[in-house]
């Protein structure tokens, strides 16, 4: 570390600790507001604080973990009033106490785009994402003064991109591009890794923890532990999306030739149930949703359209909710059944209303280049994620249709009240 003259650019002196030095690149330095102090962060994973006038080490933080790896090395920071920061490879943001010399809070989560998003039960106030990176998060919602806290769940990840998750009681599940599917307890992932072998795109599971999984090329059941139960092959039509209704008997799948059909999982084997064949849809099938208690189907298409089917008799009872402008990639159920929160493309989120199908609570422009996820994180909370790697907690006030406050994720919630037709 080398100090200058700042008016006439002549060296002063170089900082040198014989024993505290770094012992890797420096990669950002930040001056205390007094100017007595320098903050430096360096390649070998510790932060220091030097006295300039003294040109010694007053303070080291040592980020680096057991397993070596370049994620802990410190390559940012800043020295704002009384709080001292550390950006780590990794992207987590270290507060640091000078005090102590230990790390007084992190703020963890994505550097890629969201590419998944699942939620528990609302009561749990935890939801769990992935990344294109195949990076897997647990928010703790509302832990901290409205806060989202994040913590990246335990154990081997996938290599790549997760393309859906779900989850079912204390069991996580997730799909990657690296064609597998794992099967997980909420505090760890990997614990059971299955291959596909073909790519996956889409998950659903029952309450009680039965997952099926679309690939490019079948459809795959299994029981909570990884069990296969069925596999749909050559289903004469390309698998884009799959729900399954909260008995676990029927599985709905959705093709690329814009139709959804219907299938009993039972014996080992999903039968196709011919009578009850979705054929309303404009587009190619990119998200299905089935309600709580089983009765309907939300089939967003890649025209931006959705339409609500009875599963009962197969009938279309819900045709107006058409005004994405690009596909839709997520759609989910209130719990009580009545509302739909959906994420597109066109970077919109609207919740629909099933008792008065012409109304719509919109949230435009919710993330810039897409939403690629949604859900309820209760009665009024509605969840998104999207390309810009940001997990955004929406409060709505329904069936009226005013938005009341927006929560991004590790800030205080903001203001911004507002009626919405």
């Amino acid at each position: 570390i080398f100090l200058y003259d700042g008016k006439t650019g002549e060296k002063l002196h170089e900082l040198v600790s014989v024993d505290q030095h770094h012992t890797g690149g420096i990669f950002s330095v930040a001056w205390s507001p007094d100017s007595s102090r320098l903050l430096t962060s360096s390649a070998d994973s510790t932060v220091k604080i030097w006295d300039v006038q003294a040109q010694s080490v007053v303070r080291t933080f040592d980020l680096s973990t057991a397993a070596a790896t370049p994620d802990t090395q410190q390559v940012g920071n800043l020295w704002q009033g009384d709080h001292l920061l550390s950006l780590a490879l990794s992207g987590e943001i270290n507060y640091l106490d000078p005090n102590s010399g230990e790390v007084a809070r992190t703020v963890k989560g994505h550097q890629k785009a969201i590419t998944a998003l699942t939620i528990g039960a609302p009561s749990s106030a935890t939801f769990f994402t992935g990344s294109y990176d195949g990076r897997a998060h647990a928010w703790h919602y509302g832990r901290d003064a409205d806060r989202a806290v994040a913590e990246p769940l335990k154990g081997d990840g996938h290599a790549n991109q997760i393309t859906a998750m779900a989850i079912a009681g204390d069991a996580v599940f997730s799909a990657g591009m690296d064609d597998v599917v794992k099967f997980a307890s909420v505090e760890k992932v990997g614990a059971t890794t299955v291959p596909t072998g073909s790519q996956p795109r889409y998950v659903s599971a029952s309450p009680s923890g039965t997952l099926v999984v679309a690939t490019i090329d079948n459809v795959q059941a299994y029981d909570r532990t990884g069990h296969r139960l069925a596999t749909l092959s050559n289903p004469g039509f390309n698998p884009t999306a799959v729900a399954i209704t909260p008995d676990a008997q029927t599985v709905i799948v959705g093709g690329d030739d814009n139709r959804s059909r219907a299938y009993r999982l039972a014996d080992g084997a999903l039968t196709l149930l011919p009578d009850l064949e979705l054929a309303s849809n404009r587009g190619a099938i990119t998200a299905l949703a089935v309600s709580p208690q089983g009765t309907h189907l939300a089939a967003g298409d890649a025209q931006g359209k959705i339409f609500v089917y009875d599963l009962g008799t197969g009938e279309v009872v819900v045709t107006q909710w058409v005004f994405h402008s690009a596909r839709v990639n997520s759609l989910a159920w209130s719990a009580n059944g009545k509302f739909v929160v959906s994420g597109s493309l066109d970077t919109n989120v609207f919740v629909w209303n099933l008792d008065n199908p012409g109304k719509r609570v919109q949230i435009k422009k919710a993330h810039i280049a897409g939403v690629n996820g949604v859900g309820w994180a209760g009665e009024r909370e509605v969840v998104s994620v999207g390309q810009d790697a940001t997990v955004k907690v929406w409060e709505v006030v329904l069936p009226h249709g005013v938005f009341i406050k927006q929560y991004r994720i590790g800030s205080e919630p903001e203001e911004k009240n507002k009626y919405v037709q």
